[in-house]
């Protein structure tokens, strides 16, 4: 007298990156504007299409300010409709409650608002892999020069840090999670 259940479950490869921004090995320069992209694996990896995102971003604020984040090549190329980026984790919480340095970024190909329709939802049509460009005030703190500060992925639940396939049906989340450290 046991209920069944069974899963269907599809491993699939796949990557989203934040770009390390090194400043072609001389560094970021300190007091200036530097970005940072967010980008889909290269136009030689066939990617997986995708509809949607939703980022949460976790940077070191006493060394950079974001200033603001811009929809990235593929989605400007692609036509798609929703971008959008507010800080904090939730994006709800009142001064002082969200936790420092964190930014979520959501992303949609269609959000149902008329007649116009995503051109494109992966890079095999134009070799464009950029999904969000973040725009960041390095700091002049003088005490911080030589240092690194990671730009991560950062996780609260499940649906952070997911990609939703072209129909909706499917939620894309990672099995594993990789963050560089030291």
């Amino acid at each position: 007298n046991s209920d069944e259940c069974c899963f269907q479950i599809e491993v699939t490869a796949m990557a989203v990156t934040i770009e390390c921004q090194d400043g072609d090995g001389i560094g970021v320069i300190q007091g200036q504007e530097t970005t940072v992209s967010v980008d889909l694996l290269g136009c030689d990896y066939n990617n997986i299409p995708i509809a949607g995102y939703d980022f949460l971003i976790q940077y070191d604020q006493t060394a950079m300010s974001l200033m603001y984040v811009d929809p990235g090549d593929l989605i400007e190329a692609c036509g798609w409709e929703y971008f959008e980026f507010r800080f904090g984790a939730n994006g709800n919480c009142g001064p002082g409650a969200c936790p420092s340095g964190m930014v979520r970024i959501v992303a949609m190909a269609e959000s149902n608002n008329g007649v116009e329709f995503a051109g494109c939802y992966d890079n095999a049509q134009n070799c464009l892999t950029q999904l969000a460009e973040l725009h960041f005030l390095v700091s002049n703190d003088r005490t911080l020069e030589c240092q690194v500060a990671p730009i991560r992925f950062a996780w609260y639940d499940c649906g952070d840090n997911s990609l939703s396939s072209v129909d909706g049906v499917d939620l894309l989340i990672s099995r594993n999670v990789f963050d560089l450290t030291g």
